[in-house]
C-alpha cells in the first residue's frame, strides 16, 4: 500500500488479511491520526442506508442522542473501511458513488452539507469484475493473494497474531515462547483457510496438551536442521519485529524467546542492522 487519499478497494479470498492491509493503508495515509471505523455493509438494509451513511437528527427533542453523524461523520479525519463491499445493495452503491464523485455529502435530514474528509477503504472477496464499473473505477485496486502464493509473508503474520494475542493477555499465546519452533511447524501446513487456519494452528493446534509437554513447546532451542531450513523466514520475521519495535532488541527478544547473544549472532550472520 502507498500513502494516498484515494479510495482503496482490497480484494482477495476470505481470510487473506484484507483488514490488516486496510489498517496498513490507513497508517500510511495522511488520515492516520484520526479514527479507524469498520462497518459491514452486507448487513445494511437499503431502507436505512442513507441515515447510516450520512447521519440524522432525532425527530424527538428528548431523545438521548439527538444527532447521529453516520459512518462518514464518525470517520471524519480518519478512515472508513466498508467490509463485505461486494455484497452492498444497489441503493447504497449509488449513494456512495455520488459521494466519491462530489467529495461531499448531505446529512440524511438534508440540513447540513459536509466535505468527504476520510480515507474510504473497501474490502471484498467478490471478483472486481462483478462490481459496478463506475463505482469500481473510483477506487485504487489492491489484490491480496492467498497464503499459498505468498509463503514469505507467513512468518510476519504469525508474529502479528501472537503479538496481538499476548496484548489481549490470551493464555494460549503466552505459552508459545519459541517462535522459531512455531514457524517451523506452521510452514509445513498448506493453510488453505488462510488467516483462519493460521490462527487455529497457532493458538489451538500447537497448544494441544501433549504438544505443550514436549521440550520444544516452551522455550527450548529448535534443532539446527529446523533452524537452518527456516533462516530465510526468520530473517523476514526479525526484520519485521525490529521495524515494529523501533529497533528495541529487548522487545524482539521477548517475542522470539531468544537471548540477546543469540539475536545479535543471528543479525550479524544475516547482515541485519538495528535501526
Amino acid at each position: 500500500a502507498v500513502a494516498t487519499k484515494m479510495p482503496i478497494m482490497i480484494t482477495g479470498q476470505t481470510g487473506v488479511g484484507k483488514q490488516l492491509i486496510a489498517s496498513a493503508a490507513y497508517q500510511l495515509s495522511p488520515y492516520r491520526k484520526g479514527p479507524f471505523i469498520v462497518e459491514n455493509v452486507s448487513k445494511l438494509m437499503a431502507s436505512i442506508a442513507s441515515t447510516q451513511l450520512f447521519g440524522h437528527r432525532a425527530r424527538w427533542p428528548m431523545h438521548n442522542d439527538p444527532f447521529d453523524p453516520g459512518w462518514f461523520g464518525r470517520a471524519r479525519g480518519g478512515a472508513l473501511l466498508l467490509d463485505e463491499f461486494g455484497d452492498m445493495q444497489e441503493p447504497m452503491r449509488s449513494m456512495l458513488l455520488t459521494t466519491l464523485q462530489e467529495k461531499k455529502y448531505t446529512g440524511a435530514d438534508g440540513a447540513e452539507e459536509w466535505p468527504l474528509d476520510c480515507l474510504v477503504l473497501a474490502a471484498t472477496n467478490v471478483p472486481t469484475e462483478e462490481i459496478r464499473g463506475d463505482l469500481r473505477r473510483r477506487f485504487h485496486i489492491l489484490h491480496v493473494p492467498p497464503f499459498a502464493d505468498r509463503r514469505e509473508d507467513i512468518p510476519l503474520l504469525a508474529a502479528h497474531i501472537i503479538s496481538e494475542a499476548r496484548t489481549a493477555e490470551d493464555r494460549r499465546a503466552k505459552e508459545l515462547r519459541n517462535l522459531p519452533w512455531v514457524l517451523e511447524h506452521v510452514l509445513m501446513h498448506p493453510l488453505e483457510g488462510n488467516m483462519r487456519d493460521l490462527k487455529e494452528i497457532l493458538l489451538n493446534g500447537l497448544l494441544d496438551i501433549g504438544t505443550l509437554k514436549k521440550d520444544h513447546a516452551v522455550g527450548a532451542t529448535p534443532t539446527p536442521t529446523g533452524e537452518m531450513a527456516n533462516e530465510g523466514a526468520l530473517e523476514i520475521t526479525v526484520r519485521g519485529l525490529l521495524h515494529k519495535h523501533g529497533g528495541n532488541l529487548s522487545a524482539v527478544e521477548r517475542e522470539l524467546g531468544w537471548t540477546r547473544g543469540k539475536l545479535r549472532a543471528f543479525m550479524k550472520r544475516r547482515g541485519i542492522e538495528a535501526k
